[in-house]
């Protein structure tokens, strides 16, 4: 996995590294749909070395890390929004989410996974909450119901 531009390593196992790396780093932060982006490079770059890496994968790599930059962009305090939502409307159907979420999950309903990855994009510009509910996403993802509950009952989210 290499960036256009930059030639590539003289080590065949350096992209996934790097993507092992990324996938890593992007789970520790909550950042799931980067995580799963990463992942699954690292997966064709285990089974195809980084010549079998298709453009569209690394094409969701670098969409979901733009998401990322742009959420910690948005946590420095001299940055131009001063750390507010750059796009308030983007939650108006967040309640109603939510609240489906939390019956799927006191239900262990498998259709969780859906729900968190429809609610995840609605919080790009809300970068403390979008960190927050990759951790609930994450217990879903590793079909822990009853705590990704527990931590979706503490969060609190803008109106």
């Amino acid at each position: 996995m290499h960036r256009r531009g930059h030639s590539a390593s003289s080590d065949p196992t350096a992209p996934t590294r790097v993507a092992h790396t990324l996938r890593g780093t992007a789970g520790n932060i909550g950042a799931t749909a980067l995580a799963q982006a990463a992942a699954a490079v690292e997966a064709a770059c285990q089974q195809g070395g980084a010549g079998g890496v298709r453009s569209e994968l690394l094409a969701a790599v670098e969409r979901e890390l733009a998401i990322v930059r742009e959420g910690l962009r948005m946590l420095d305090p001299q940055g131009p929004t001063n750390g507010e939502p750059s796009d308030g409307s983007r939650l108006d159907h967040l309640g109603p989410l939510l609240l489906q979420l939390k019956q799927r999950l006191a239900e262990s309903d498998a259709a969780s996974l859906e729900l968190a990855a429809k609610i995840e994009p609605l919080l790009a510009g809300h970068p403390r909450e979008r960190a927050s509910f990759g951790k609930v996403a994450s217990r879903i993802q590793e079909f822990e119901f009853d705590e990704a509950l527990k931590l979706l009952s503490a969060m609190t989210f803008p109106s």
